[in-house]
This record gives structure tokens, C-alpha cells and sequence, in this order.
């Protein structure tokens, strides 16, 4: 179990936002909840810390 679960991002399973507005053909994929970014893969938010809390 890990220890950083209170840390962790409520936004994670959902299906994230994408961001195309980089310059070429390069996309991000934004939690909607704590607004991290990825750069391309999957729309589905992985764990991750939750931004909101730093």
C-alpha cells in the first residue's frame, strides 16, 4: 500500500482533457481536476500527486 495515498489526485480514472494548442503536432492531456499535464498517450488520468495541495 502506499504511504502518499492522501496525496493522491481524486481526477485519477477519469478521462482527461486534451490540450492541442502546443505548437506542432505534440498534445497534452490535462486532469480535470487538479489541472496536471501529461504530454500525449492515453486520455485516461493515471495516479498522480494532486497539484492543488502544493
Amino acid at each position: 500500500m502506499r504511504q502518499d495515498v492522501a496525496e493522491d489526485c481524486p481526477g485519477t480514472g477519469q478521462q482527461g482533457h486534451m490540450d492541442e494548442s502546443a505548437p506542432g503536432d505534440e498534445w497534452y492531456v490535462i486532469c480535470p481536476v487538479c489541472r496536471m499535464k501529461w504530454a500525449g498517450g492515453s486520455t485516461l488520468i493515471e495516479p498522480h500527486k494532486d497539484w492543488r495541495t502544493s
